[in-house]
């Protein structure tokens, strides 16, 4: 398996290598509005607007403001820190999910790409021992 191989093993493990849907492109559907998303997930860890605010690095005016929906266009840099805090990506943060991904692959993916070359290929080599071992399991 070379990285090219990885990568597209990983994204069709993720649910990232998806078929078009009609109705809101590519195998994406909408779900609720940022704020909507960034509140439930606040009260879902009993957090104050505050803490998430300390917690990525914003003020609790900017937080607010974004649940509140008076503020449309965070940066991605900020998607990304709250994504991060939330344990979610940033596609499902923003409201578009991929159906049938599994929001923990999408976050190995993420975290993959900050990875060494060397890093990457043990856990490409971790990989494929995994499979081998299950391929052996299922011929016994």
């Amino acid at each position: 398996m070379d990285r090219y191989d990885f990568v597209r093993y990983i994204e069709r493990e993720a649910g990232l290598c998806y078929e078009r849907n009609k109705n809101n492109g590519p195998g994406r559907s909408h779900t609720m509005s940022i704020g909507a998303r960034l509140r439930e997930l606040r009260l879902k860890k009993g957090l104050s607007l505050q803490q998430v605010a300390d917690a990525v690095g914003a003020s609790k005016a900017h937080i607010w403001e974004l649940e509140t929906g008076k503020s449309h266009n965070p940066s991605l840099d900020l998607l990304r820190r709250l994504a991060e805090h939330f344990n979610v990506t940033v596609a499902g943060l923003v409201g578009e999910t991929l159906e049938g991904a599994d929001e923990r692959l999408l976050k190995m993916y993420r975290d993959l790409k900050d990875l060494s070359e060397p890093d990457r290929a043990l856990i490409e080599d971790v990989i494929a021992s995994m499979k081998k071992r299950k391929a052996e399991g299922n011929a016994a």
